[in-house]
């Protein structure tokens, strides 16, 4: 015997369906009806209630997402694969046994997926060194993850790696920027190449030093290009792709004074702006102020780059949006608690931006987070499903509870 239950969801989730099939024999499965679409059931996966008609910022929430295992708290870095649909951490060991924020990590390095709100290690080898702080995210022309630099132990790296369904090859390019941590880096579909901006490492002379060179990463290959101007020497600066104004975006950070001592640095809060080869300060009077180590990230939900989190000078931390050239800081409720030096990425299949990890003075995180205009999601402890929503409650379903997402279909391709 199925009991099946269909609810129209009301406030940010209008429009969409949540079918509970709840059954005393566990298997069964609740059944689409005809001409709606559904997702599979799911017992222990993230479930995804899409956004409303008009999401802004204004109405977006923040959700911690309940996993059962969590990769380790240990400099890591994060992007969305759009190949394999997932999210993929990789992430430079384990904390050593009594973890100081921003400490040293020891052993392998591992390499996880998240995929509908659980977290999972993958196995591959070869696999990148030890390492935190490195620069990685999507390259979209070679349909690869790229992973670049970092340190470990006091060693800085400069090596160049793709990831791509499963595996970690080493690219060894020719020429290739210097060694360094804390670089910004994100793919650019205007210059159809990864760029990659500042970072913190040692000169030729051993100085270390922050950096202000621009690379591009094309066909596996890295060129330096050389725009008559460029941001102040850098690091931690938060970047991202913004596709609403098809421009790279880079806030705050870490920065040296413009023409001054480049080992010697002080919170940044200018906005810039590279396109078509050429930076740009878009630094209005109304932004975020000095961040560094601030995440950040292009969320297409919203028509917005999203900015939260780092280290904040006298200051509370907020979430911060970009759009039109505007900053704003939109009232979102309850936030993750204020910390440096997490990643923040676009989960395009669950349709929100994921956070994860970082520190502040006394902790250092492995929690899950995400920004949306209305999610579900839920975990599987025992035999109960805990289901949670940005912005709501937590609901306790049995074990004998399937539950299915149904999507209203169009007037014009509904089945009569």
């Amino acid at each position: 015997m199925v009991r099946t239950l269909h609810r129209e969801c009301r406030g940010p989730l209008r429009g969409w369906l949540v079918a509970a099939a709840l059954s005393v024999a566990v298997g069964l499965s609740p059944v689409a009806p005809v001409g709606w679409t559904s997702a599979a059931p799911y017992r222990t996966h993230l479930l995804t209630i899409g956004p409303p008609a008009a999401f802004t910022p204004t109405n977006g929430r923040w959700g911690s997402v309940p996993t059962e295992r969590a990769p380790p708290a240990c400099g890591g870095s994060m992007t969305f694969d759009a190949a394999d649909g997932q999210v993929i951490l990789f992430t430079g060991g384990s904390p050593t046994l009594f973890p100081s924020p921003g400490g040293p990590c020891v052993g392998p390095s591992t390499t996880w997926s998240y995929v509908h709100g659980a977290w999972s290690e993958i196995s591959t080898s070869p696999v990148p060194p030890s390492r935190s702080a490195a620069a990685m995210t999507y390259d979209e022309s070679a349909g690869e993850i790229v992973l670049f630099g970092g340190s470990h132990s006091g060693r800085f790296l400069s090596d160049t790696w793709s990831y791509h369904a499963g595996n970690w090859t080493n690219l060894t390019p020719r020429l290739s920027p210097s060694a360094r941590e804390n670089a910004g880096m994100v793919y650019s579909p205007v210059e159809h190449a990864v760029v990659l901006f500042g970072g913190y490492g040692p000169t030729n002379r051993s100085a270390m030093v922050s950096f202000s060179d621009t690379w591009e990463l094309q066909g596996g290959v890295w060129r330096l290009l050389t725009p008559p101007t460029s941001p102040s020497p850098r690091n931690q600066a938060a970047t991202a792709f913004d596709q609403l104004d098809s421009e790279v975006l880079v806030f705050g950070g870490s920065a040296a004074p413009a023409g001054g001592n480049r080992s010697c640095c002080v919170p940044a809060g200018e906005t810039w702006r590279f396109a078509s080869g050429q930076w740009a300060n878009l630094t209005t009077r109304t932004g975020p102020g000095p961040h560094v180590g601030a995440g950040m990230a292009y969320d297409p939900e919203a028509s917005a780059v999203i900015l939260f989190g780092g280290s904040v000078p006298n200051a509370s931390v907020a979430t911060w949006a970009f759009s039109y050239g505007l900053w704003s800081s939109p009232a979102v409720g309850s936030s993750p608690s204020p910390r440096s030096g997490a990643d923040l990425t676009y989960d395009a299949v669950d349709g929100y931006l994921l956070l994860f990890g970082g520190s502040n003075s006394t902790v250092t995180f492995n929690d899950t987070w995400a920004f949306g205009p209305g999610v579900v999601g839920s975990t599987h402890s025992g035999d109960t499903t805990i289901l949670w929503g940005i912005g709501g409650g937590m609901v306790l379903v049995g074990a004998a509870a399937a539950i299915m997402i149904l999507r209203r279909p169009d007037r014009s391709t509904r089945s009569r």
